[in-house]
């Protein structure tokens, strides 16, 4: 697809999605906007205008209100930043473009990150045929904000006008498909930064974000060579390394992986993601106290970095280092209480060393967290009935925790009725493991789960596991 199409159809896509908030008419936010004015309420006519602008951004009736209602706050508090966006909004509106960006530089001037304000700018400077100047706004308040759909809109615009050919045009691209990227348009991302490493090759930053692109793609080699380019051109680039990293693991090539990890951490001692990968290659390896090690760095680095602290649980986990497992889990938790992972994990830890209570309220936060999980769901069910006591609710808990690591209903009522019918197993000798945690973990479940030791290891076709406690 031509690229000035290609950027066309994404302003298009992006004014579209950006449009469809509102469900009132801007004529009945108008309305509204007249009635605060009269009631002398401020700050609510000029919202109200502000709704109806961005409903009819170039409807003159609009623009004129809302110029409006943004000097009337103005008056009331010279340095109120909606006012001062909305009144640049409404200049740009009736074609007063000049006095516009007089107004958006008088905002910066009193925030100079303030991200709405570098957008304005972009408009103002576009309305005044300024082109570079716009595009230099629109960096700033992407640099600050990715997700700010106007400054998207606006560099939309821009690069569809301006589509050059020169190698520094790369910079802009590059930004404008780390922009589509955070916006999940990963096929228009790929296309913008492929074309930004056509027109600068050595233009480091626009390659990593092509590796990136391509890995979620699921193109490993052509994603490993774009790495290579970047490292080779800066060998200090860290993203690239961890490019590299993530993909020689994912193919488990764990020696490899952990050299590629070590030069990113090597390069930027604070980046935690590379710290928690280069714990995670070790665990794979069996490392154990060099994993600990590289959480450790990683939370060092970022002391609320979820992933640190959850995966450092897991590793405790894995040795039956239960309590020093609790910890971590609940430091991830205090990070990010709406991490479902962490709770689940903390409940399994507590059943695991039979508290059933506390482990009933660490399934009960984790399925608030996350209510469509099933694995939570069973888990406090499980941890009801043992917390409850009684032999029967305790196997018949058991036998639903297993199911849960069937992927269909069928596979798992196929199951419990051979248990029910006197097949190989009783629900009250049954063990389990889900099948996100088909990990190093399963060794840990083997070596206990509290439940008594274990006899066999039973997988099914779909790379679950059951186990069976010896008699």
């Amino acid at each position: 697809m031509p690229f000035r199409r290609l950027l066309r159809q994404e302003a298009l896509l992006i004014c579209l999605l950006a449009g469809s908030a509102f469900g009132q008419t801007a004529t009945e936010h108008l309305r509204a906007a007249e009635s605060h004015l009269r009631a002398g309420r401020l700050s609510e006519a000029l919202a109200s205008c502000r709704a109806a602008h961005r409903l009819s951004p170039s409807d003159s009736v609009v623009c004129a209100a809302l110029v409006r209602a943004s000097r009337a706050v103005l008056w009331m508090n010279p340095e109120d930043g909606d006012a001062l966006h909305g009144l640049s909004d409404g200049l740009v509106g009736l074609g007063r473009c000049e006095d516009a960006v007089r107004v958006c530089r008088r905002a910066l001037l009193l925030k100079s990150d303030d991200v709405e304000a570098h957008v304005a700018l972009g408009d103002a400077l576009a309305c005044a045929g300024d082109r570079d100047g716009a595009a230099a706004a629109y960096r700033v308040a992407l640099r600050a904000d990715l997700k700010a759909e106007r400054a998207l809109r606006g560099w939309a615009e821009a690069s569809r006008r301006t589509a050059g050919t020169r190698p520094e045009d790369a910079d802009a691209r590059a930004l404008f498909a780390q922009a589509l990227a955070a916006l999940g348009l990963a096929d228009s991302a790929l296309a913008v930064c492929r074309e930004a490493v056509r027109l600068n090759p050595e233009h480091v930053e626009a390659l990593c974000l092509y590796g990136d692109l391509l890995t979620g793609q699921g193109r490993p080699e052509e994603a490993l060579r774009a790495y290579a380019d970047a490292v080779r051109l800066a060998p200090d680039c860290a993203e690239g390394f961890y490019g590299i990293g993530n993909l020689k693991r994912a193919a488990g090539r764990l020696e490899e992986a952990v050299s590629a990890y070590r030069r990113a951490v090597e390069a930027r001692p604070v980046y935690g993601a590379a710290h928690v990968n280069l714990g995670n290659a070790y665990r794979g390896m069996g490392r154990f106290e060099e994993a600990v090690s590289a959480y450790r760095e990683a939370i060092r680095a970022q002391p609320d970095l979820v992933e640190a602290h959850n995966n450092l649980g897991n590793l405790y986990t894995d040795r039956g280092r239960f309590e020093e497992a609790v910890s971590a889990y609940r430091e991830a938790i205090r990070a990010r209480p709406d991490f479902s992972g962490s709770y689940y994990n903390l409940g399994v830890v507590l059943a695991q060393q039979g508290r059933w209570g506390e482990a009933e309220e660490a399934f009960r936060s984790a399925l608030r967290a996350a209510p469509d999980d099933p694995r939570f769901r069973q888990g406090l069910e499980v941890a009801e009935a043992r917390r409850q006591g009684g032999e029967r609710a305790r196997g018949a808990g058991r036998v639903r925790l297993a199911m849960a690591a069937f992927p269909s209903r069928a596979e798992g009522e196929g199951f419990l009725a051979r248990v029910r019918g006197g097949g190989a197993f009783q629900g009250r000798d049954l063990g389990f493991v889900l099948p996100s945690d088909l990990d190093a973990r399963f060794v840990g479940a083997i070596q206990g789960l509290k439940v008594g030791e274990v006899s066999g290891v039973v997988e099914t076709e779909k790379g679950c596991f059951v186990f069976k406690r010896t008699e």
